[in-house]
C-alpha cells in the first residue's frame, strides 16, 4: 500500500481501493482549499482505476468540523476573490462524490458539521457510530445550509431536514440512521475491522457493510416526541409562520426552539428556508447550481462576516 503524504490530507491506495484520510487534527479537520483541491483532483483517478473509495479521519471522535470558516471570513473581510474558490471547487468536489459510479464510503466516527456533513450525506454509504455528532450550523454564522445539503435535507421525512437546517440541531449516534441521514450504524470498536473487510473485498461492499451494521440498545429516536410538531410547524411557508406556530404551541421544546431561531441570522434563515422549499423538486445538479449562486452572494455580503461563531485555530465552535 502506498501512502503519499499531502500535509492536511493523506491518500492511500490498494489495487482496488482509494482511501482519503483527513489529517488536520489541530483544526478538527476543517476543510481548507488545499484539501478541496486535493480531493477533487484524485477522485477522477479513483473512479477510473478503483472499485471503492473510503473517506475517514485520523482524529479520534472527529470526522470533520466543516469548512475552514475562519479562513474564508478573513478572505471575505479583505475582499479577496480567493474566497470564491471555496464554492467553485467545493461544489465540484461535492458533485463528484454525489455522482460517483463506484461506491463511496464515509466511515464517520465523530464530529460531523457543515462540509463534513455534506461529504457524508452524499456518500453512497454513510456509516455512523455512537460517536457521530451531526449538525448543519451555517445559519448561526450568517451563511446558509450549503454543501448541497438542500438536496438531501429537503427529502427527509416530517420536514426534519428543515428543522435541522434552521436550528443547527445536533443528531448523535444512531439518531442519524433513524433520521434518514446515515445509511448504516456500526459500533466504533468495529470500524477498523469493517475497513479491513472492505479493503480485502471491495466488490462486496454492500454485503460487508450490512453485515457490520447493528442496532444499539435503547435505539429510540430522540426527536420522536417532537416529530408531529416538526412536521406541522416547519412545513410553513415563511420563517415568521414558523415562529408564530412555535409561539402558539407554547411547550418547553417550542420555547427553546424559538430562542434558537432568534439567535440565528435572519437573512440566513430566510435564504435557507427558501432553498429547501424549492430543492424538493430539484435534481442534484440544480441544487448545486442554486447553492453556488447563493454562496457567491453571501461571500460578497456583510452577513457572513458578521455571523456569530466563536473561533479557535481556524475552526468554528458553535456550541455556547
Amino acid at each position: 500500500m502506498s501512502t503519499p503524504f499531502r500535509d492536511d490530507i493523506v491518500f492511500q491506495e490498494t489495487d482496488d481501493v482509494g482511501i482519503i484520510i483527513f489529517n488536520r487534527p489541530k483544526d478538527l479537520n476543517a476543510v481548507n482549499l488545499h484539501m478541496i483541491f486535493s480531493i477533487g483532483g484524485i477522485l477522477e483517478d479513483f473512479e477510473k482505476f478503483k472499485s471503492l473509495v473510503i473517506v475517514k479521519s485520523v482524529v479520534p471522535k472527529v470526522f470533520s468540523a466543516g469548512g475552514d470558516i475562519v479562513r474564508v471570513t478573513e478572505l471575505v473581510k479583505l475582499k479577496d476573490k480567493t474566497c470564491l474558490y471555496y464554492p467553485r471547487y467545493g461544489y465540484k468536489m461535492i458533485h463528484s462524490i454525489g455522482t460517483m459510479k463506484i461506491p463511496f464510503v464515509a466511515l464517520n466516527d465523530g464530529l460531523t458539521m457543515g462540509g463534513g456533513a455534506g461529504i457524508s450525506m452524499l456518500s453512497k454509504y454513510f456509516v455512523c457510530t455512537e460517536n457521530t455528532d451531526f449538525s448543519m450550523p451555517e445559519v448561526r454564522m450568517g451563511h446558509f445550509a450549503d454543501v448541497c445539503s438542500s438536496y438531501f435535507l429537503a427529502r427527509l421525512d416530517n420536514h426534519l431536514g428543515f428543522y435541522l437546517a434552521l436550528t443547527g440541531a445536533r443528531l448523535k449516534g444512531y439518531d442519524n440512521v433513524l433520521a434518514g441521514i446515515a445509511t448504516h450504524f456500526c459500533p466504533s470498536e468495529k470500524i477498523a475491522e469493517l475497513e479491513v473487510a472492505l479493503l480485502n473485498n471491495p466488490q462486496e461492499a454492500d454485503a460487508i457493510i450490512k453485515s457490520f451494521s447493528a442496532v444499539p440498545e435503547n435505539a429510540n429516536f430522540s426527536l420522536t416526541p417532537h416529530l408531529e410538531k416538526i412536521e406541522r410547524i416547519f412545513s410553513s411557508e415563511t420563517v415568521e409562520e414558523i415562529l408564530a406556530k412555535l409561539e402558539q404551541d407554547g411547550s418547553k421544546w417550542a420555547k427553546t426552539t424559538i430562542a434558537t431561531i432568534r439567535y440565528m441570522c435572519p437573512l440566513s434563515l430566510k435564504a435557507t428556508l427558501r432553498q429547501l422549499r424549492i430543492a424538493k423538486t430539484m435534481s442534484l445538479e440544480q441544487c448545486i447550481q442554486n447553492e453556488y449562486i447563493l454562496a457567491n452572494s453571501f461571500f460578497q455580503g456583510e452577513n457572513f462576516v458578521e455571523g456569530k461563531p466563536i473561533s479557535r485555530r481556524g475552526i468554528v465552535i458553535i456550541f455556547p
